[in-house]
């Protein structure tokens, strides 16, 4: 028979039978247990009928214990979106080993685990397609280490949303578009998401923001500045923005208005004649006007 011991200090793990001069004997989980991880000695002693023995040593390398792998973060506080870093996800494995990183059964891709443990994963368009748009989404990580274990992650639960919020101007200046002094012509009316912000920019420079409703509405009254910086005339065109819970930002389309604030010019040329004064003369009751003449002149002031 022969036993088989752990070390110099000759502890007995088991013992097994030759009839052919041949041996093996199966380490089992409290073997292992007691020779610990790393370079140990084993030996072998074998004991005749007649009770003569020898024994023979051998150095072995105990490595059973699977690597050890933790996803730490996806995105920005487990949601996925188009903000910075919100395709990226990271966490901790063997030092200079790949690590795989799955949805279910299908693999994403892999990373390489920096000397310190490190490693960062950047989803793909394609990624982002298998796992589609919604919560409760789950993915592990796994590494296989030199000699063959595997240690797998526990599964990480993150949502993605990677759609930019829906938000449109309606209208401006009222029916015909035109901002006048009319304090309802300076009104701008739109739709975004119930809740959000709502940004209003003229080219790059940002007019104001006003918060959409409970229906989604947003309004946002033009102030003097904001027409001090746009102007007068014709052509303008401003857009609106939002940036929804999980960073994405949608932006509407551009909407064309004018803008018309200037009153009109007016001036009080005589009255009365070039005497100024009114009398029962026709000539007498005509004010006259440079603009608006013909219009002006078909009206008589009698006193």
């Amino acid at each position: 028979y022969v036993d088989v011991e752990h070390g110099t200090d000759e502890v007995l793990l088991g013992t097994t039978t030759s009839t052919t001069g041949g041996w093996d004997y199966q380490l089992t989980a409290s073997n292992i247990a007691a020779i610990g991880q790393g370079s140990k000695v084993v030996r072998a002693r074998a004991t005749d009928q007649f009770g003569n023995s020898q024994s023979t040593d051998s150095i072995v390398s105990i490595q059973t214990l699977a690597p050890n792998v933790q996803i730490g973060s996806v995105g920005n506080n487990r949601s996925v979106s188009t903000s910075p870093s919100g395709f990226t996800m990271s966490g901790t494995a063997q030092p200079n080993l790949m690590v795989s990183i799955r949805f279910g059964s299908n693999l994403l891709g892999q990373a390489l685990a920096n000397g310190s443990g490190q490693w960062s994963y950047t989803l793909t368009s394609t990624n982002l397609s298998l796992i589609g748009q919604g919560s409760d989404k789950t993915i592990t990580a796994s590494q296989t280490d030199a000699v063959g274990n595997i240690g797998t992650s526990s599964p990480f639960i993150f949502t993605v949303d990677t759609l930019p919020p829906t938000v449109s101007i309606t209208s401006i200046g009222g029916i015909d578009a035109t901002v006048s002094s009319d304090s309802n012509d300076q009104t701008v009316v739109g739709t975004a998401e119930a809740g959000s912000s709502v940004s209003i920019k003229f080219g790059a420079i940002t007019l104001g923001t006003a918060t959409a409703n409970a229906n989604g509405v947003w309004t946002y009254t033009l102030t003097s500045n904001n027409l001090s910086t746009i102007g007068q005339g014709s052509g303008k065109s401003i857009t609106a923005s939002q940036r929804d819970a999980a960073g994405n930002t949608g932006s509407s389309n551009t909407f064309s208005f004018s803008v018309d604030t200037v009153a009109p010019a007016i001036a009080i040329n005589s009255i009365g004649g070039k005497d100024g004064k009114i009398t029962l003369g026709l000539n007498d009751q005509i004010i006259r006007s440079e603009e608006h003449t013909s219009e002006l002149q078909s009206r008589q002031y009698l006193v």
